[in-house]
């Protein structure tokens, strides 16, 4: 009876794949027999192959040992190729031992992931197209370049958000590359990164891209005027504009002229009305003021081929007293000597430059003959109640027959003169 003898070579029982993808575990993991050199199987416990790429070049991945069971047997569970495209065949070596090469292994690489080879710009203006677009190259598990046409590439803003402009799909041409034309990010100043991903790939992020501002678009009100002011007098707070971009982002930018006029209300806008921008974009008015009747105004103010920018409502109410106005006139005929009617004794607001009605407590006015000479008599000073209004009791003119006109005066205010008073 004829055993086996001693342990001689190796032998292959199962072959690995006769075809796998780069970086991806053979389908067909190879098995190992120890045999002697009559071919016998010999059962030998322990005894450790070594696997290794014998042509063709590349990785040999996974666990490159297997030891030898009761049987001889030897199997190995994990191995993978990771390489370009082209035939590989493997060796299998033990101490003491001849070695054994597998059959042909046609190693094929299969996209499973994108890279970046071209990042975009590490800085751009908010809606502005990046100088340096990104492009993507399909690759394998192992790193290899893929070639394959007709992969759909899609760009998203992967943090720091805003809004991303341009085509926001590329697809990849025969040798797997996807380029993309005009993307740009709309947003506040900051940095973004961007995502791009694949149906069935592992995606991939681009490194910061620093949004800064973009040309203005827009000019924007930063100090609102005083919500209330008094005709004719400076505005407390005055308007402070800004130039920004599409996305608001404020643009330091010099030179550009920005112009007030009321907007609605009426009345007349005082003081410079034109502001220049200075090196921050920033266009800071002085001396603003509007001259009008009570009542709301808003402001508008403009830059050539900007959008402009209106105000919130500023309530116009009376300025400083300027003037005497007469409400109730003197009457027309009267007798020498003899009061006027109550109902007929002249009345006086104070008012300001536009006419407003100011009221203001304490302002004397006093009365005196304007034309037509003869005595006036009666109490000649009235003083002003809360709501500036001086009323006089008593007055009357004495004197020939004839037409008088009085006058009434208050320090500092343009008088008045009252209509004719003939005796």
């Amino acid at each position: 009876t004829i055993a086996p003898g001693a342990a001689t070579q190796l032998t292959i029982t199962s072959q690995p794949s006769s075809a796998a993808a780069s970086g991806v575990v053979l389908p067909q993991q190879p098995v190992l027999q120890l045999r002697d050199a009559a071919g016998n199987a010999v059962s030998q416990l322990g005894t450790v192959v070594t696997a290794a790429i014998a042509t063709g070049g590349g990785t040999l991945g996974g666990t490159l040992t297997a030891s030898t069971n009761a049987s001889g047997v030897a199997t190995f569970f994990n191995l993978s190729i990771s390489g370009s495209t082209g035939g590989r065949t493997l060796n299998f070596s033990a101490p003491a031992v001849s070695g054994a090469t597998s059959g042909t292994i046609a190693i094929t690489v299969a996209a499973t992931q994108l890279t970046l080879t071209t990042q975009p710009s590490a800085s751009a203006a908010s809606s502005a197209v990046f100088a340096l677009q990104p492009v993507l190259q399909l690759r394998d598990a192992a790193g290899n370049l893929v070639s394959q046409a007709g992969v759909d590439v899609t760009a998203t803003i992967a943090a720091g958000g805003g809004t991303l402009g341009g085509t926001l799909i590329a697809t990849t041409n025969a040798a797997g590359v996807a380029t993309f034309t005009g993307l740009s990010i709309a947003g506040v100043i900051g940095n973004r990164t961007l995502s791009f991903s694949a149906a069935g790939l592992t995606g991939v992020t681009s490194s910061a891209v620093n949004i800064t501002p973009g040309p203005a678009t827009q000019v924007t009100i930063t100090t609102q005027p005083s919500a209330s002011a008094k005709s004719g007098v400076a505005f407390v707070f005055q308007p402070v504009l800004q130039l920004r971009d599409a996305a608001g982002n404020a643009v330091s930018q010099a030179g550009h002229t920005v112009t007030a006029v009321i907007a609605t209300g009426g009345g007349t806008l005082n003081g410079a009305i034109s502001v220049v921008t200075n090196a921050s974009g920033v266009a800071a008015f002085a001396g603003l003021s509007i001259t009008g009747t009570i009542g709301d105004r808003t402001l508008s103010f403009s830059v050539p081929s900007l959008t402009g920018a209106t105000s919130s409502t500023i309530t116009l109410t009376p300025g400083a007293a300027t003037q005497l106005t007469i409400t109730t006139q003197p009457p027309a005929a009267a007798a020498s000597g003899v009061a006027f009617a109550p109902a007929q004794q002249p009345v006086i607001q104070l008012r300001d430059a536009a006419g407003n009605a100011v009221s203001q407590l304490g302002t004397v006015v006093t009365a005196a003959i304007a034309t037509g000479g003869g005595t006036l008599g009666g109490t000649l000073t009235a003083s002003t109640n809360a709501s500036g209004v001086a009323t006089f009791t008593n007055l009357a003119i004495t004197g020939g027959t004839g037409c008088r006109t009085l006058n009434f005066s208050a320090t500092g205010l343009a008088g008045a003169t009252s209509t004719t008073i003939c005796l």
